[in-house]
């Protein structure tokens, strides 16, 4: 009798291990390296280790389980600050020594393709140490790739400039591109200032967009659109080639002025009067300060002044 007890025993305990080792090489084909899976509940951490890949061991209790992965979790990578800046702008337009006929010159270069530029800066001063005088682009758009900028107003009538550009990563500001020079034109016509048409002034708005309007002045090229809060002392503005714009992002309840100047070859010519308006109270509205979206468009130019 206790012969037959022991064998039981034996038997018994051999298929438990048979089973025991089976589980294990199951969990082993299905796993790889060691797993940690995060604490979701009261028993911890727990952690699956191809030494053992079928046990599942937590800080409460240890049992024989199987286990296979349903999905991955990858957590990004954040990274402070920027690698420095190398990339050089190679200035297009004006040519270095050019002598022009505008007072407005088309500012053309190349950003390049620095993949970590987040800015791009351009300068123009009457000296080649960027002291005197000096009028400043910036743009976070304009950072790879070739493109054009001209200022909302007159460069001063026969007088040498120069201008050069930058880029900068985050706060580090990259090489400065060549130096090069140009001279402004003399004599031309100044067109006379456009004449508003609407919104009336003084008018209250009744819904947004509002679209600005104003008559034709003869040998215009182009027209130079400012509007801004009466409390700001900034503008934005946008060049238009029409005797309309349609202007958004604007804040609710809030009064605006705007202002129009015609552009011919040779310079920007006089300003029109100051008209406002006043945007419907509970119209949609962007935070405080300037719309994002119209911020990025190429057509507008933001200027703070202080």
């Amino acid at each position: 009798m206790k012969t037959k007890s022991l064998t039981i025993l034996v038997l018994a305990l051999g298929l438990s291990v048979l089973l025991t080792w089976g589980v294990a090489a199951q969990g082993a084909g299905a796993r790889g390296p060691e797993e940690t899976i995060p604490d979701v509940g009261a028993i911890g951490s727990v952690s699956i280790s191809p030494q053992n890949p079928g046990r599942l061991t937590s800080l409460r209790h240890t049992a024989a389980i199987t286990f296979t992965p349903v999905a991955t979790t990858y957590i990004p990578a954040v990274f402070k600050g920027h690698v420095s800046c190398t990339t050089v702008p190679a200035l297009i337009r004006p040519s270095d020594g050019d002598s022009l006929s505008t007072l407005v010159p088309l500012f053309q270069w190349d950003s390049g393709n620095d993949p970590y530029a987040t800015k791009l800066v351009l300068e123009a001063a009457q000296d080649p140490d960027f002291t005197q005088d000096v009028s400043s682009f910036s743009s976070s758009y304009r950072t790879t790739g070739t493109h054009e900028y001209r200022f909302g107003w007159n460069f001063d009538p026969g007088t040498t400039y120069y201008w050069r550009a930058w880029l900068t990563c985050g706060e580090t500001k990259g090489p400065y591109s060549d130096v090069w020079s140009f001279t402004t034109g003399s004599g031309g016509a100044i067109l006379p200032a456009p004449a508003l048409s609407a919104p009336a002034d003084g008018s209250a708005l009744s819904s947004l967009p509002v679209t600005l309007r104003w008559s034709a002045v003869g040998g215009a090229v182009e027209y130079r659109v400012f509007w801004r809060r009466l409390d700001q002392g900034g503008y934005t503005s946008r060049w238009v080639t029409g005797t309309q714009t349609e202007i958004s992002g604007l804040e609710a309840g809030t009064a605006y002025e705007w202002w129009v100047s015609a552009r011919n070859d040779y310079a920007i010519g006089d300003a029109s009067e100051e008209w406002q308006f006043t945007t419907p109270v509970g119209s949609l509205s962007s935070p405080r300060g300037l719309n994002p979206p119209l911020a990025a468009r190429d057509d507008v130019t933001i200027v703070f002044e202080e």
